[in-house]
């Protein structure tokens, strides 16, 4: 657990706790989500956005690669986890379509 303290300005303005700030990976101009709940507890939310807004937050090792290239390097690894005695869970079967680039929870 994290935890700050902000003192409000009085523009009505808070300074995010550096800790919270890095923690988030908030920077300049991202937007925040605030709701209250009925209790009087407040969360506070890195604001969803695109895709295209977190362009420029991680790091590149190096080249960027097609869809088609990681399918063949996930089928790689597959086959070279099957030569050593894994079983494979069918979960990457190279199945294509319905990308929509988010995560789903199978849970």
């Amino acid at each position: 657990m994290i935890k700050g303290e902000s003192t409000v300005s009085e523009k009505g303005q808070l300074v995010i706790p550096k800790e919270i700030r890095q923690a988030l990976d908030v920077q300049r101009g991202d937007k925040l989500s605030w709701v209250m709940n009925d209790d009087g507890t407040i969360r506070v939310t890195l604001a969803k956005g695109d895709l295209l807004t977190l362009r420029g937050r991680t790091k590149s090792g190096g080249k960027s690669v097609s869809v088609e290239e990681m399918d063949e390097a996930i089928k790689a690894g597959a086959a070279a986890s099957e030569r050593a005695g894994y079983q494979s869970s069918g979960a990457v079967s190279g199945r294509r379509g319905g990308r929509s680039g988010t995560a789903r929870n199978r849970g």
